[in-house]
């Protein structure tokens, strides 16, 4: 199973979470014009439209949004940079979804030991790929931040971090997923939280009894959870100290737990 990212607005609202809150004083800054603020919106609201849409259709919301013409060279920045990742991700997703066809229920031991290795080859570039996307993702964060912050939108946007980041994934574990010091095959997804948030993962299979490990910045384990759920379920629930990116670690119990499993991943500002 390859990592994806969780959601667009997940991204949105990390980058706002990462915004500062407005200043009282009086800025020397210059004040961004309407015009500008209103085409920073626009931008907003339609990249985060399109992460909802079905993949058959963002590719040509996605060229809407490429030609609009803008007039900040932030807002350039960011629209480049947002919908190159949309782009790779539809394209990632897409070559996922025909080896996932391809492989799906097959026994490894029914093929060839050419065809494995075709397979792991395969699986691995996935994995690289994912890997390089995570990355563009966060250049994305960036661009976002620097546009909110640029157009005076911290407000309003701001009100969007106090809502829950919200993600849901289906996977599966097999035996071409990377194992960890206990033999066992997992999925890694990574997670950025701010110290004080709340952060709930939930993970359900009915193949395998699930193992959630949650991995801190620093790489190591802060918590993790075994039949926290309902039955052989996880449930982890856990409030970070420290901001950063954490790693959720989808696993197994048992290192022989292979199967298709469900992620409902929750995290954000705590009610006072």
């Amino acid at each position: 199973m390859t990592r994806l990212p969780l959601t667009f607005a997940a991204l949105l609202s990390f980058a706002c979470a990462g915004a500062p809150s407005p200043q009282t004083e009086t800025s020397t800054e210059a004040t961004p014009t309407p015009d500008a603020a209103d085409q920073a919106r626009d931008l907003l609201e339609r990249l985060e439209a399109v992460a909802q849409m079905p993949s058959d259709e963002r590719a040509a919301a996605l060229d809407a949004i490429d030609a609009i013409e803008l007039t900040s060279p932030t807002l350039v920045d960011t629209q480049r940079i947002c919908l190159r990742m949309h782009r790779e991700t539809l394209v990632l997703e897409a070559r996922h979804r025909a080896f996932e066809e391809r492989m799906g229920g097959v026994d490894p031991a029914t093929l060839s030991p050419a065809e494995q290795t075709e397979a792991r080859d395969e699986a691995e570039a996935l994995r690289t790929d994912a890997t390089a996307l995570e990355a563009l993702m966060n250049r994305c964060v960036d661009a976002l931040t620097a546009a909110i912050e640029e157009h005076g939108l911290e407000e309003e946007y701001g009100e969007a971090s106090s809502e829950p980041v919200a993600g849901a994934v289906d996977g599966e574990l097999t035996d071409e997923d990377p194992r960890d010091d206990g033999d066992r095959p997992h999925d890694d997804y990574p997670i950025e939280l701010e110290a004080g948030w709340g952060l709930e993962v939930q993970m359900t299979s009915g193949d395998f009894d699930t193992f959630v490990t949650l991995i801190g910045p620093g790489g190591s384990s802060v918590a993790e959870d075994d039949d926290g759920g309902e039955g052989t379920n996880s449930r982890l629930v856990y409030q970070p100290e420290a901001s950063g990116v954490y790693i959720i670690r989808a696993t197994t119990y048992q290192g022989g737990g292979r199967g298709a499993y469900h992620l409902i991943v929750r995290a954000g500002p705590l009610a006072e």
